[in-house]
């Protein structure tokens, strides 16, 4: 009639619920620095034949990428541990700041305040917007590699 299910227990006896918060909240300040490192290093590779915007762009989303499909294929349980949910809490503190931003100064502020590179805080759009493109192609590539590798805990 009753039943009782114990506490999942996943990576070395650590709680399941922890080691998904963990990773949630890990990947934003990961992807942020893996990110930048990678955009100075482009910068330096591309000089100025590919605007800087551009190069942004492309790096962020190719090391989240990466960094995703290596971490599932290093590490294969990540996929069960909020791996494939590791876009929602960025997306989420983007979407709160876009609406603090919206309430504060109206629609015409919104798009200079996050979009990088242009003309308003640029700081904004280069804290947020990048690092939480890097985290939606994150947890893509946690979950291609899962299925193109068939990774999963043993």
């Amino acid at each position: 009639m009753f039943e009782y299910e114990a506490p999942g227990y996943g990576f070395r006896g650590w709680p399941k619920s922890a080691l998904i918060a963990l990773h949630l909240f890990l990947a934003l300040p990961a992807n942020l620095v893996v990110g930048f490192i990678a955009v100075l290093i482009a910068e330096h590779i591309v000089a100025n034949r590919v605007p800087e915007d551009l190069v942004g762009y492309i790096v962020f989303t190719a090391s989240g990428f990466i960094l995703g499909f290596a971490i599932q294929t290093v590490v294969p349980w990540v996929i069960e541990y909020g791996g494939r949910w590791a876009w929602a809490p960025p997306v989420a503190l983007t979407v709160l700041a876009v609406l603090w931003d919206l309430a504060d100064f109206g629609r015409s502020e919104v798009i200079l305040d996050f979009w990088p590179g242009s003309e308003g805080e640029a700081a904004w759009g280069l804290f947020l917007i990048l690092p939480t493109l890097a985290c939606c192609f994150y947890s893509l590539g946690i979950v291609i590699a899962y299925r193109v590798k068939g990774t999963s805990h043993p």
